[in-house]
C-alpha cells in the first residue's frame, strides 16, 4: 500500500476513535430541554395567576356596578314614591318621614360605594344628593312644591345619565378580561 493511503487511514482511525463527546452532547441537550421546560412552566403558572387575579378583580367590579345600579334603582323608586306623596293632599308627615328615612339609608349606602372624586361616580354621588335636596325643599315649602319637584325630575335624569356613563366606562374594562 501506498504510504499516503496508510497515513489517511491512520488519520481516519484517530478521528473516529471512541470518546465521551456524544455523552456530553446528550447531557447538555437534556439539561437545556429540562431548563426550557421549567422556564416555560413557570411562565404559564405566572400567567395563570395573573389571569386569575384579573378575573377576580373584574368579577368584583361587575358586582360593584350591579350593586350600584340596583341600589340606585331602589332609591329612584323610593324618591318617586315620596314625590307622589308630596303631590297628594292628605299625606301625613308620618308617611313622608318613614319614606325619608328609607331614602337616606339607601342613598348613603350607594354613596359609600362611590368615589366622589372620579367623573361619573362623582356625578352619581352629587346627583343623588341633589335629588334629596329638591325633595327636602318640596317638603319644606309646599307652596313651591311644583318647582322643586320639577327640579327633582331634572336632577333624577342627570343622575340616570351619569349612571349610564359609569356603566359605559366600567363595562369595557370588565369585558377586556373576559
Amino acid at each position: 500500500m501506498d504510504e499516503s493511503v496508510i497515513l489517511l487511514l491512520q488519520t481516519i482511525a484517530k478521528n473516529t476513535e471512541a470518546t465521551n463527546l456524544p455523552f456530553y452532547t446528550a447531557a447538555v441537550s437534556a439539561g437545556a430541554v429540562i431548563l426550557a421546560g421549567a422556564i416555560g412552566a413557570y411562565g404559564l403558572l405566572r400567567q395563570a395567576r395573573n389571569q386569575s387575579y384579573a378575573q377576580i378583580v373584574c368579577t368584583e367590579r361587575l358586582r360593584w356596578l350591579r350593586d350600584i345600579r340596583e341600589k340606585t334603582a331602589k332609591s329612584f323608586t323610593l324618591m318617586d314614591r315620596q314625590a307622589d306623596l308630596l303631590r297628594r293632599p292628605g299625606t301625613t308627615q308620618l308617611q313622608i318621614d318613614a319614606l325619608s328615612e328609607e331614602i337616606m339609608d339607601t342613598v348613603h349606602l350607594i354613596q359609600v360605594y362611590l368615589n366622589n372624586k372620579k367623573g361619573a361616580q362623582k356625578a352619581v354621588f352629587l346627583g343623588l344628593s341633589e335629588m334629596q335636596t329638591h325633595l327636602s325643599n318640596a317638603m319644606a315649602s309646599p307652596q313651591n312644591n311644583t318647582q322643586h319637584l320639577q327640579s327633582y325630575a331634572q336632577a333624577k335624569q342627570e343622575t340616570f345619565t351619569a349612571l349610564v356613563k359609569l356603566g359605559k366606562k366600567t363595562w369595557p374594562q370588565i369585558k377586556k378580561v373576559f
